[in-house]
């Protein structure tokens, strides 16, 4: 199913700014599990202010040249299963 998904449909004068990158990095939230490359919401969150500027630009080429690295392509799931409590009285 996801091999043939395209996304939405999206002009060409797509504007990412500094700030909405800047803003989503802050956002973060902290202490989360690391990516499969080892990356960590702190590493963006503790990095230097120019990270965003950067960033920022990336995902315009990105927009500019409809070409999104095959990195950003991938994704995993980690299923944490919850531990069930007993049935107690009425609930069920």
């Amino acid at each position: 199913m996801r091999s043939s998904y395209a996304g939405f449909p999206l002009s060409d004068n797509v504007n990412i700014e500094t700030e909405l990158v800047s803003n989503v990095i802050l956002d973060l939230k902290l202490g989360k599990v690391a990516d499969f490359t080892g990356l960590t919401a702190e590493h963006l969150h503790y990095s230097h202010p120019i990270i965003s500027v950067l960033l920022s630009y990336f995902f315009q080429l990105m927009f500019s040249f409809h070409y999104i690295p095959a990195g950003y392509k991938y994704s995993y799931i980690v299923p944490l299963p919850k531990r069930r409590r007993a049935c107690q009285g009425s609930e069920l």
